[in-house]
C-alpha cells in the first residue's frame, strides 16, 4: 500500500502541531508565574518552603 502525504496535508499537520506547542508553552509560562507568586506569598508570611534552597539557591529578599 502506498501512503503519500500531500503538501497541503503536511502543512495542515505542521500548523496543528505548532498551535499545540504554542498552547503548551503558554500554559508552562503561566504555571511558572503562579508558582513564583505562591513562593513570594509563602516567604512574606514566613512559611517554610521545603527544599526551596535546593531548587533556587538562597531565599530572595522581599
Amino acid at each position: 500500500m502506498n501512503h503519500k502525504i500531500t503538501l497541503e496535508t503536511a502543512l495542515e499537520a505542521a500548523n496543528i502541531l505548532r498551535v499545540m506547542c504554542d498552547s503548551e508553552e503558554e500554559t508552562n509560562k503561566l504555571l511558572r508565574e503562579r508558582i513564583h507568586q505562591l513562593e513570594m506569598v509563602l516567604i512574606e508570611h514566613n512559611i517554610a518552603i521545603p527544599d526551596y534552597e535546593m531548587w533556587h539557591g538562597e531565599f530572595p529578599t522581599v
